[in-house]
């Protein structure tokens, strides 16, 4: 597995803010072209991504697209919900065809939404015409673009910094330097032909350096003491002098991974500038929030041969 793919797989929390970044080109595009302008700002499925611009969620957003859905007489709000489930490209072949998928959609109902949804943009297209003969953009309307246009440009800088960041984690720092996780020496000790036991014996071997802290060696010598035939003594000599961390470091930012002991283990990663390796599922689940890598034994181990 190549770095590109790493930073692929790191990226992918981005992909929403993403997505509410290109909408904000697009309502920069709009005071330009007064039409786009007005489809932007009044489109049916354009209004409710507007409304989440800073939840960049798609779940939010389904959320308030079902809202919009059961407000149609008829329609509760379970079925609201079947229908946002399915994605919604804003046009109008789009809705159709996600009504359409939806089991449960009688004839009327159908016909209900897509009344409404004919209607929204009946409403679009008559305030566009009205813009249009005035000759000219409301000022309220040029106030919330130039608004949105400013946000646009915070947030590609914030995204630009993060993708610096995200780059930074996956790229090789010092000779590397790899913080293993409870679970990896439990691997380690358990098969000796895994990837684990595999990085167990670089770190033995010097190929890699362990940052650790005495937390994070209490918290290995406590796991490997209680968990028979495995043996502490077989790895004490991994923690060496010169890689130990003193102190602790800050985590009151890591609320996002639920076990405190995780936790420790990840200050540590993010400080020491090194590669959490971990197998633990709440870590791997949680890593697109994180500004640093995040990866399985196999997956390091394949980094690391390119």
């Amino acid at each position: 597995m190549t770095i590109e793919s790493h930073l692929r797989a790191l990226l992918r929390g981005l992909k929403a803010a993403l997505r509410h970044w290109r909408l904000l080109r697009e309502l920069d595009a709009a005071i330009e072209e007064r039409e786009d302008a007005i489809r932007d700002l009044e489109e049916l499925i354009g209004g409710a991504r507007r409304r989440l611009e800073r939840a960049a969620a798609e779940a939010a957003f389904r959320k308030l697209l079902a809202a919009e859905v059961a407000s149609v007489h008829g329609i509760g709000p379970t079925l609201a919900g079947r229908i946002a489930e399915h994605p919604l490209t804003g046009d109008p072949g789009g809705f159709r065809a996600s009504v359409e998928r939806v089991k449960g959609v009688g004839e009327k109902k159908k016909e209900r939404l897509l009344r409404w949804e004919e209607e929204a943009r009946e409403r679009h297209r008559a305030l566009r015409d009205q813009i249009l003969e005035e000759g000219g953009v409301d000022p309220e309307l040029e106030a919330t673009v130039a608004r949105l246009r400013g946000e646009a440009e915070r947030e590609r800088e914030a995204l630009g910094e993060l993708v610096e960041r995200r780059k930074q984690a996956v790229e090789p720092v010092g000779p590397g330097r790899v913080v293993l996780d409870t679970n990896v020496f439990v691997g380690a000790g358990f098969n000796p032909e895994s990837a684990s036991a595999e990085l167990v014996r670089e770190v033995r071997e010097g190929a890699l350096r362990m940052p650790w802290t005495e937390a994070t060696r209490a918290e290995v010598e406590r796991i490997l003491t209680k968990i028979p035939p495995l043996s502490w003594d077989d790895v004490r000599e991994l923690f060496r002098e010169e890689d130990r961390l003193e102190g602790s470091p800050a985590r009151d930012d890591l609320g996002w991974i639920p076990d405190p002991d995780d936790r420790e283990f990840a200050a540590l990663a993010r400080s020491a500038g090194a590669v959490l390796v971990s197998s633990d599922a709440h870590l791997l689940a949680g890593r697109s929030r994180a500004t640093f890598a995040i990866l399985t034994p196999g997956e390091y181990r394949g980094w690391r041969r390119g």
